[in-house]
C-alpha cells in the first residue's frame, strides 16, 4: 500500500489530524498508523479469507453457506482455483454430482500442470459414480507424477 492509498483511506474514515493514537507526519498529512490495517477499515475481505470462513463452515457442516460462500468468490474471481477445488468437494457432498465434477474440472483447466489436480477429480468422478472419468483422470495424474520423478 503505498502513501498515497494510506492517505486516502484515513481521509476516507475521518482520521486525519486526530491525535487519539501516534501519527506519522506525511508532508500536510497526518496518518495513523493504527488505521492502516484493512479489519481496522472495515474493508472487504479478500478472497482468501472467504475461502477460509467457508472452509471452517464446510468442516462445521455448514455445507449450504460453505458452497455459497465459494460460489461468491468465483463470481468475482473465476480463476481462484483454491474455491473450485472446494466447491467440487462440497457439491459432491451435497449430491450434486454434475456442479462437483464441473468444478473439478475447472480445478484441471485452471491448473493443468499440477498432477494434484488431477487426482482430486478422479476421486470426486468416482465418489458421484463417474468411474470411467476417475480412471482417466487418475491415469493422467500417475503419468505426470512419473514425469516429475525423471
Amino acid at each position: 500500500m503505498t502513501n498515497r492509498d494510506l492517505l486516502l483511506l484515513t481521509f476516507l474514515h475521518g482520521t486525519i489530524g486526530t491525535r487519539a493514537s501516534p501519527v506519522y507526519d506525511m508532508g500536510a498529512a497526518r496518518i495513523d498508523p493504527n488505521l492502516c490495517s484493512r479489519r481496522k477499515l472495515n474493508a472487504m475481505p479478500t478472497h482468501d479469507e472467504m475461502y477460509d470462513e467457508a472452509i471452517r463452515l464446510k468442516d462445521q457442516g455448514n455445507l449450504d453457506e460453505a458452497a455459497t460462500k465459494l460460489l461468491a468468490i468465483i463470481a468475482e474471481a473465476p480463476t481462484h482455483s483454491l474455491s473450485h477445488s472446494a466447491l467440487a468437494v462440497v457439491m459432491q457432498k451435497l449430491g450434486k454430482f454434475d456442479e462437483a465434477i464441473a468444478h473439478a474440472k475447472k480445478v484441471v483447466e485452471l491448473e493443468p500442470n499440477d498432477p494434484f489436480s488431477f487426482a482430486q477429480l478422479s476421486v470426486i468422478c468416482q465418489r458421484c459414480g463417474r468411474i470411467t472419468e476417475a480412471e482417466d483422470a487418475l491415469a493422467r495424474n500417475q503419468t505426470m507424477s512419473a514425469q516429475r520423478r525423471h
